[in-house]
């Protein structure tokens, strides 16, 4: 019987699909008044949002970065672990924002091959 209350309260409160962000580690990350530091973290913050596959956060960080040698380094690098966390799509589209036409050509190919 006491299962049973369990099981009614689980289907009663409802359930919903866990959607994994970065938003907070990219909050904590614009925070920082240190400014290498600041933007040590967003590009952390930003890789580590392609590694679970949100790719909104990816994009908010790397605007938010000032170096563009370091965002492209990082588009790149979270364009690869979106691609590894099966966001293919959203792997192109980063790396499509990386600005060295050289390095945007391969970040691309990187991606969308199999």
């Amino acid at each position: 019987m006491r299962h049973m209350l369990w099981i009614l309260a689980a289907a009663a409160v409802g359930c919903t699909t866990f959607v994994p962000s970065a938003d907070p580690q990219y909050q904590s990350a614009r925070s920082c008044q240190e400014p290498v530091l600041r933007s040590d973290n967003l590009a952390k913050a930003a890789i580590f949002a392609g590694y679970i596959g949100d790719p909104d956060t990816v994009k908010k960080a790397l605007a938010d970065l000032a170096s563009e040698d370091q965002h492209d380094e990082v588009a790149e690098a979270a364009a690869v672990e979106l691609r590894n966390a099966g966001k293919r799509r959203a792997a192109v589209e980063i790396a499509r924002r990386v600005k060295n036409p050289e390095r945007r050509r391969a970040a691309v190919e990187k991606v969308s091959g199999s």
